[in-house]
């Protein structure tokens, strides 16, 4: 089962695990229990938000190493 992130109109976005066939569902918010839409997903663009908003002066460099970003404990 794939984990689907929805967006609660008061206390924000929340992950669930469903099906998919079910994915269009809306799931309940774990703090107040009312039905929250599934939440649009947030692409992971190299070099961050802002480069993706066209702002490279903001944008994190790129590492000296070949612009991996996995993080500590990466086994790529």
């Amino acid at each position: 089962m794939p984990l689907y992130t929805y967006a609660c109109d008061q206390h924000g976005e929340f992950s669930a695990w469903g099906k998919m066939s079910e994915s269009n569902q809306p799931q309940p918010c774990p703090a107040c229990a009312e039905l929250a839409p599934r939440a649009l997903a947030h692409p992971a663009v190299a070099g961050g938000t802002a480069a993706a908003a066209g702002d490279t002066a903001a944008a994190a460099p790129t590492p000296s190493f070949g612009g991996h970003r996995c993080g500590h404990g990466c086994m790529h």
